[in-house]
């Protein structure tokens, strides 16, 4: 699948997820359940102004998922648009090389 239908499709997903959430009542344990144990999810970004949901679904690896991230190698990341864009689009800063250090003449 071509990147820009991926790209699209994701997308879409997102727009529906978040009309079916906002329309029905919260089920956030059964929904981090799924995120967490079904999907094994390893990067999650919050999109909005504050780091609410990112904060809960912390606790909630600490408190029953600590255990079996550790024995399955899962390293998660939870992130929030507000705090981590840079993290999360890969903007790093450049890092600076340090100059070779220059070797003795032969003959000194």
């Amino acid at each position: 699948m071509r990147p820009e239908v991926e790209q699209e499709l994701a997308h879409t997903l997102l727009v529906e997820l978040l009309a079916y959430q906002f329309a029905s009542p919260v089920r956030w344990i059964e929904t981090q359940d799924v995120i967490l144990a079904e999907q094994r999810t390893e990067r999650i970004v919050e999109i909005g102004p504050a780091d609410t949901l990112g904060g809960m679904a912390r606790r909630t690896i600490a408190s029953k998922y600590e255990a079996y991230d550790a024995a399955t190698s899962v390293q998660r990341q939870i992130l929030c648009y507000s705090k981590d864009a840079k993290e999360i689009y890969y903007d790093v800063d450049p890092v600076e090389e340090e100059p070779e250090p220059e070797a003795a003449p032969a003959g000194a």
